[in-house]
């Protein structure tokens, strides 16, 4: 990636791959399966593309944890990220890469079924999305029912997408904004 983007350069790697560094190899090709909306619940480290692919997740999720000034960042078997602020909040974010071919809605479609698979309590509603092909999100997220994110029972419906892609070129406070605009 530093080869294509002068900016990747300057990143320490050390930095970018914190999140998967204390994790298992086991719940590391959970969590790529996941991330890479694979059909598999296991996914190795895969060809260049994967790595790629896995890379730039991991380069959003370090702009993420500069832009919210994170005290930690921890991942779980679900691939989900669990992020602390200095401030003393904690959010989860689901991570999903579109491989440049796959567009929101069929990503979100995914999400959604992930998102059925797992507890209420595991569900994630914030979702790091990068290398997605068309990231115009429909203004009425479900026609059946409304959103229940308060619902104890079905857990969050409404999936919130911060399109990765869109904030690596631009100040943190950039994507500080959007998030605490989604948390609202």
């Amino acid at each position: 990636m530093a080869d294509d983007d002068p900016e990747m350069a300057l990143r320490r790697s050390e930095d970018v791959a914190k999140p998967i560094q204390e994790i298992t190899l086991l719940d590391l090709g959970r969590a790529r399966a996941t991330w890479l909306l694979g059909p598999h619940p296991y996914a190795g480290e895969g060809d260049a593309a994967n790595q790629r692919q896995i890379a730039h997740l991991l380069v959003a999720t370090d702009h993420l944890s500069a832009a919210l000034a994170t005290s930690s960042l921890d991942l779980d078997e679900h691939g989900r990220l669990t992020v602390k602020t200095d401030g003393g909040s904690t959010l989860v974010f689901g991570l999903a890469h579109g491989g440049g071919a796959i567009a929101w809605s069929a990503i979100s479609t995914k999400i959604r079924e992930r998102n059925n698979s797992l507890a209420p309590q595991q569900r994630t509603n914030l979702v790091i999305v990068a290398g997605a092909r068309n990231t115009r999100t429909p203004s009425v997220d479900d026609l059946v029912r409304e959103d229940t994110s308060g619902d104890l029972i079905r857990g969050a419906d409404t999936i919130h997408p911060i399109f990765a892609d869109d904030y690596l070129g631009r100040p943190a406070t950039d994507l500080q904004s959007a998030v605490e605009e989604l948390r609202r």
